[in-house]
């Protein structure tokens, strides 16, 4: 079975023009999510102490990961949404300018090792404002990657990651 033959095209979702992503066929199929858990695991070069978890997709293979490897997570979420002292940044998505992200003060040291995770790579814009985040949390630059389950390659996302460790399991 091919994960990435479940992956859905969705239309003018959410505004005309941009063409959607729908991972909601694979993350219903048990034997797909399995085989994307071990080949995330596979290619996965470092022994983390934390996986970054984005709202709201990258939670759902993210926290399985995190399990699988035996390490914490820590969830990034949209502005209001955590309790507490938080770092806060924001960033352009393809279709929608000025979202924010946040995460817990408090969670991460400038020792761990960090994986952020999301489902699809496109624009680099939220994987970049994970990174600004991880950053404000004191992370050294160099225990930083990023994994995801695909890249939409024509939207050059990865162009916002380069000094960072950082692989997608599908070109999409």
């Amino acid at each position: 079975m091919d994960p990435q033959s479940l992956i859905r095209n969705v239309p003018d979702f959410p505004i005309p023009g941009i063409i959607f992503k729908d991972f909601g066929p694979v993350f219903a199929n048990g034997e797909a999510v399995k085989i994307l858990v071990q080949k995330l695991k596979e290619k996965i070069t470092v022994k983390p102490t934390k996986i970054i978890l984005l709202e709201a997709r990258g939670y759902l293979l993210g926290s399985i990961l995190a399990h699988e490897l035996g390490c914490g997570f820590v969830l990034v979420r949209k502005p209001g949404k955590l309790p507490g002292e938080t770092f806060s940044t924001n960033f352009d998505l393809e279709y929608k300018k000025g979202e924010g992200f946040e995460m817990q003060k408090g969670l991460l040291t400038p020792d761990d090792i960090v994986i952020i995770h999301d489902d699809v790579l496109a624009t680099g814009g939220t994987a970049k404002a994970a990174i600004d985040l991880v950053l404000m949390a004191g992370v050294k630059p160099e225990n930083i990657s990023l994994c995801f389950l695909s890249e939409m390659e024509e939207l050059k996302g990865s162009d916002k990651l380069k000094g960072y460790d950082h692989f997608s399991l599908y070109q999409v």
